[in-house]
């Protein structure tokens, strides 16, 4: 721990001059500000405080689960940390939390003065998020820790014994809740005694959204009558690809929704599609016509799927593919890059023919054709009871959360 801290000073002495270079670490520091740790936080103390802490948007959908269930009893507070702005802008006023704030640098001091002022009687985390300081502090404060829809693979730094300097709070937190039998084996076998197999939360989650309606008229008016193909949370290599391949086909209608509308560049845009293209947020009558719309805002990728004939979904020509689930559950057929080992529901839906993994504009170009038709019966049936079989988690973990 105190090689941790001192890497993470040097860092934070050295970061004014590292923004220059990086806008990442420059919106990392906007964000947290002295003026922006001030926690302007008041709860009635005779609810208990319940905090859920996420790296951004994705991780928020594995606990909303959790959150819905403990939100709708009255003597609880919800409280919920991001780490990212791509959680915390398009969530900081759900109104199912009561305070949400970014969470500080994992400085002890800063860890110190925010478990002061919060006073939580519970912390849950999200998935893989991890800062040493803020573990070690719930630790000391006798806070139960939970993490929530967990998962890893043999690479992962928690099984490396080399940074046993880093995971033994890791070690002491009260469960860690493991999304599959993979990382069960991986984290008893690097001699973790406090995990637990209860699947994945955000299979609940994904079931909950495919039955809640939401109305998106400009969406309905450009997809009116066309073949749709989706492309979900893209980066860059995957807007070259799907765009690229795209200007070759007729008869069909793109809906590209970037993981962050703020960096998708239009220049992108071959040149056929540069007149042919309209952005959700400007969209007029006119657009109904054009072959590409880009969705500009967030929070709404989850509910778009069901408009999809085929889905793209992004990350699998970087560092892994993004949630397979939310479209899955609209029984639709889908692509990706190859990156896909790291997230265990996309091996599945891989080996069950759902999806298909591509790595080139020409596979692209004919897996879309050949999927035009949809999931057949029998594709259908198999991924429906896939889907009940793995639902459950949620109850699972709320009967085990003590505090």
């Amino acid at each position: 721990m105190n090689l941790y801290n001192l890497i993470l000073n040097i860092f934070l002495k050295l970061a004014p001059l590292l923004s220059v270079f990086s806008p990442r670490i420059k919106q990392a520091l906007l964000h947290r500000k002295p003026a922006s740790s001030n926690y302007l936080f008041q709860s009635d103390n005779s609810k208990k405080r319940i905090w859920f802490h996420c790296s951004s948007y994705g991780e928020f959908e594995g606990i909303l689960p959790l959150l819905k269930a403990y939100a709708d009893k009255a003597e609880h507070t919800i409280i919920v940390s991001f780490f990212s702005p791509s959680g915390f802008k398009p969530l900081h006023t759900h109104p199912l939390i009561d305070y949400c704030f970014y969470l500080p640098f994992d400085t002890r001091g800063a860890m110190q003065r925010l478990f002061k002022t919060l006073q939580p009687n519970v912390l849950l985390v999200s998935q893989n998020e991890y800062w040493p300081n803020m573990i070690k502090e719930s630790l000391q404060s006798g806070i139960p820790i939970y993490y929530i829809s967990t998962y890893v693979r043999p690479n992962h730094w928690w099984l490396n014994k080399s940074l046993h300097f880093l995971t033994n709070p890791l070690r002491s937190v009260d469960k860690i809740f493991l999304q599959d039998k993979i990382s069960l084996d991986l984290m008893a076998r690097a001699a973790y005694q406090n995990v637990q197999l209860v699947g994945n939360s955000r299979v609940d989650q994904v079931i909950q959204n495919s039955k809640t309606t939401h109305e998106y008229p400009k969406i309905e008016d450009f997809a009116s009558g066309a073949s749709v193909l989706l492309g979900g949370s893209t980066l860059k290599a995957d807007d070259k690809i799907i765009l690229s391949a795209f200007v070759t086909m007729s008869g069909m209608k793109l809906i590209l929704v970037p993981h962050d509308p703020s960096q998708f560049d239009a220049q992108c845009l071959p040149t056929q599609l540069q007149d042919d293209y309209c952005l959700l947020s400007r969209f007029t009558a006119g657009d109904q016509q054009k072959s590409v719309l880009i969705v500009d805002t967030l929070g709404d990728l989850k509910y778009l799927y069901r408009y999809a004939h085929i889905a793209f979904i992004g990350g699998g020509f970087d560092e892994g593919v993004h949630s397979v689930l939310e479209a899955a559950v609209f029984e639709i057929p889908i692509l990706s890059g190859p990156n896909i080992d790291k997230f265990q529901d996309a091996v599945n839906l891989a080996k069950m023919g759902v999806l298909t993994c591509i790595e080139s504009e020409g596979e692209l170009r004919n897996e879309i054709a050949a999927s035009k038709e949809g999931l057949s019966p029998i594709l259908r049936e198999n991924l429906q009871s896939y889907l009940t079989e793995h639902a459950g988690a949620t109850q699972r973990m709320l009967d085990l959360i003590r505090f």
